[in-house]
């Protein structure tokens, strides 16, 4: 093989390395965000750990800045920025996302044509994602006092799922398994959010 093409793909090597590096810097948008996220969520509920991986990707932009300003690369103080924002609109994401949604003051669900189709609780319930596993879910309740929350898929509200019943379901080591999953095997009892019925 010619050398210039051995000194190219050893270059190429070691930019594919740099980039598999960056990427893990644990800050927000880089998957090493993601990673830190992941595992303090294990720990504590998930709106907890995506406050703590902003703060280390912020703390982490602010170094890069830092690093960029006294070496004059400007491209690493403007990449430094960029990371600060992506930290702060994951946050709002995640407070947006995991937020409660208040319900209206007749205690009913309707239907696109404002037919009833079923009672709710007159307070607010939290709502969470079917896509998030049982355990992620359950860590993010544990700082609300509701007994009940709705799951929601694809921005419709599904289901409505007792705090306690995903409580045992985790206990019965399924808190990795998507709360969708876990609904269709019927592995987590719930009331179906148009009817009503227990499934």
């Amino acid at each position: 093989m010619p050398v210039a093409v051995i000194g190219f793909l050893s270059k190429l090597a070691w930019v594919n390395v740099a980039l598999v590096v960056f990427n893990m810097i644990p800050a927000f948008p880089m998957d090493g965000g993601r990673v830190l996220r992941a595992m303090l969520a294990l720990a504590m509920p998930y709106r907890s750990a995506t406050r703590v991986a902003v703060g280390v990707g912020r703390f982490a932009a602010v170094g890069l800045g830092l690093v960029g300003l006294m070496t004059g690369n400007f491209l690493l103080v403007f990449v430094a920025g960029f990371v600060f924002l992506a930290a702060g609109a994951e946050l709002a994401i995640a407070n947006r996302t995991s937020g409660e949604v208040p319900m209206p003051a007749k205690s009913t669900l309707l239907d696109a044509s404002g037919r009833e189709i079923a009672p709710i609780p007159s307070q607010s319930l939290p709502v969470v994602s079917a896509q998030w596993n049982a355990r992620n879910v359950l860590g993010w309740l544990s700082s609300d006092s509701v007994d009940e929350f709705l799951v929601s898929s694809q921005g419709v509200a599904v289901a409505i799922v007792r705090k306690c019943d995903l409580r045992q379901a985790v206990k019965n080591g399924m808190g990795s398994i998507p709360i969708e999953r876990l609904l269709a095997g019927h592995f987590l009892p719930f009331r179906d959010a148009h009817s009503g019925t227990t499934a």
